[in-house]
């Protein structure tokens, strides 16, 4: 499920909020694997801080896409330049 959501985050216009439980732990186990750059925000409603935290996603890095690539193209992984 990580790859299929690094690659669902890589398709979209960054950056993106997110503040769906499943899909914000997914996006931190991508932030921690190094594969995005993201932060958390705890959102706030009138003026008060609530307990909604969102992920902010801000990028994918070059590991994020060098993995993607790689499972577009197995033979990129073996191949050197």
């Amino acid at each position: 499920m990580s790859i299929e959501l690094l690659r669902q985050v890589s398709a979209q216009k960054l950056p993106v909020d997110c503040s769906d439980d499943e899909i914000r732990d997914g996006l931190l186990v991508l932030r921690s694997a190094g594969l995005i750059a993201a932060f958390t925000v705890r959102k706030q409603v009138n003026g008060q801080a609530s307990s909604t935290v969102l992920v902010r996603v801000l990028a994918v890095t070059p590991a994020g896409w060098r993995l993607l690539e790689r499972e577009r193209d197995p033979s990129a992984a073996t191949s050197t330049a």
